[in-house]
């Protein structure tokens, strides 16, 4: 199963696709720069400060006096123009699931997420964003279930879950114990032998793994045996071309109210694209196709 998302082969370029995408960034600025409603008349309407550890989406640009400003939305409301020089970009993905046994610091953050990190820790996590900053490399992730919390996270702290390939399978020893779920707090069977069981699932670089074992699912401690030459689940070659697509996915989700089917949905998307091969639609139809998706 290809896991990376390649896009080296592909011709497709951002000037072939006709639509042009917000950029998101975390807010992480220092000091006190306003939020102007209005560069002309210069009328603050806030802080940028205020905003630091918030997602804000730009949809604007503005050359003014020699220095470029942004328009800036949080949550759907326009906020102003505002100086954006030490906020990290942030590249839209395909959602990920796992979790982090610990959070280390962002370097250069101006927003401490001390208060909020041990609600992360251990549980099930979802990562939707990417970025790179100031030679780190990191995902902002959320609870499962609830996305209006989230936090970033280094990317040697994520451990990804991994659904297993067909027949994967492991031998546990006797006296293995075998967990009522991936928090590990209750033991519902000891092994009296060593047993094979098969493997569904695994936190990578955890010995953490989710078996079945006679019709029924436990989480163990164990290693599975992995391809070192898999691909890197967090390789982009051209992240920006990843983020346009993903922003059309995303765009697509309101049009499903409007359209009558999924057919059109799909060729709604495809025709924002410049499709010149056979092997670019197929690229198109694996990212893109599944509009069913929940998100």
């Amino acid at each position: 199963m290809l896991n990376k998302l390649d896009l080296t082969n592909l011709n497709i370029q951002e000037k072939d696709i006709k639509y042009t995408q917000s950029k998101l960034y975390l807010c992480n600025e220092k000091g006190t720069k306003f939020i102007y409603d209005n560069l002309d008349t210069q009328k603050v309407t806030g802080l940028i400060n205020q905003l630091n550890g918030k997602i804000i989406e730009v949809v604007g640009r503005r050359n003014y006096k020699s220095r470029v400003y942004y328009k800036v939305k949080n949550k759907d409301m326009v906020l102003g123009w505002v100086l954006l020089e030490h906020s990290i970009r942030l590249i839209r993905i395909p959602k990920k699931i796992g979790k982090c046994t610990h959070l280390n610091s962002i370097p250069f953050s101006y927003y401490q997420y001390s208060d909020i990190e041990n609600e992360f820790i251990n549980h099930l996590l979802e990562a939707r964003y990417y970025f790179e900053y100031k030679d780190s490399k990191g995902l902002i992730v959320n609870i499962v279930g609830n996305s209006q919390i989230f936090i970033p996270a280094l990317l040697n702290d994520f451990s990804i879950l991994t659904a297993a390939g067909n027949n994967t399978k492991i031998k546990l020893d006797a006296d293995t114990a075998l967990y009522t779920n991936n928090y590990f707090e209750e033991v519902k069977e000891q092994l009296s032998e060593a047993t094979t069981v098969e493997v569904l699932a695994y936190y990578k670089n955890l010995n953490e793994v989710k078996v079945k074992k006679k019709g029924k699912k436990y989480w163990v401690y164990s290693e599975v045996e992995t391809n070192n030459l898999e691909d890197d689940e967090f390789y982009f070659d051209n992240a920006e071309l990843l983020d346009l697509l993903m922003f059309l996915k995303t765009e697509n989700k309101s049009l499903k109210n409007k359209l009558s089917n999924e057919m059109k949905i799909k060729e709604t998307v495809k025709d924002n694209l410049s499709i010149s091969s056979d092997f670019e639609s197929l690229f198109i139809k694996r990212y893109l196709g599944e509009l069913n998706e929940t998100e």
